[in-house]
């Protein structure tokens, strides 16, 4: 694909007006990819209210298949700076994919399989500067999460911190909100930096009540 091409010509090539027009070219990839993502995950929320004969399986591997796309933007060199908002996004994208991805990641596509394999050692190249990221300014899975899960609320008291050893791969946090009746309700938040899955006690996001 496009994506993978303008990534791999930026591992191989070091002048400089080729390089600015692949990362601006990329820049452009993510926003409509970003876009079409958002709009497939808004299609299947909705889904079960519209008289749409499209299946929910297929709209969940389109799914996959958007965010994994926008995700593989960012295999470019490490020296490349990402803003809060490019970090936010593709932690929201990663969210998408393993909350859409089939029950024991049964992927039937071969080219969604290969996006997928892709996504997973993405996802461990870039731990470390993510993790980093997330430690410096937690804005940017802070608002990551509020897109995909609107009752998201850090409390004032928590930060973001890395679970035991046994379980480096999480991060987590409290969240905090109240319910129709002022009742003040907490969450433990987990991410986890290899898979891009988000829980909400313990829970994935999609098993969650709507509200």
């Amino acid at each position: 694909t496009l994506v993978i091409i303008t990534t791999r010509l930026l591992s191989c090539t070091c002048g400089d007006a080729v390089m600015e027009g692949a990362y601006q070219l990329l820049e452009k990839i993510r926003v409509v990819t970003l876009g079409f993502t958002r709009n497939l995950v808004a299609r299947a929320g909705s889904l079960g209210d519209s008289t749409s004969d499209e299946h929910p399986s297929d709209l969940r591997a389109r799914i996959c298949e958007a965010a994994a796309t926008y995700c593989a933007t960012f295999d470019t060199p490490s020296e490349h700076t990402l803003s809060r908002e490019d970090v936010s996004a593709f932690i929201e994208c990663c969210i998408h994919l393993k909350d859409n991805l089939p029950s024991g990641h049964k992927v039937e596509s071969p080219y969604l399989l290969m996006l997928v394999y892709r996504h997973w050692r993405l996802l461990h190249n870039l731990e470390p500067s993510f993790r980093a990221s997330i430690s410096h300014d937690s804005a940017s899975i802070d608002l990551a999460i509020k897109s995909v899960w609107c009752s998201y609320q850090r409390h004032e008291s928590s930060s973001w911190s890395a679970m035991q050893l046994s379980d480096s791969r999480f991060v987590c946090c409290e969240s905090v909100h109240r319910d129709s009746t002022g009742q003040e309700n907490r969450s433990t938040v987990y991410y986890n930096l290899l898979e891009g899955e988000l829980l909400i006690n313990g829970r994935p996001l999609g098993r969650l009540p709507k509200n």
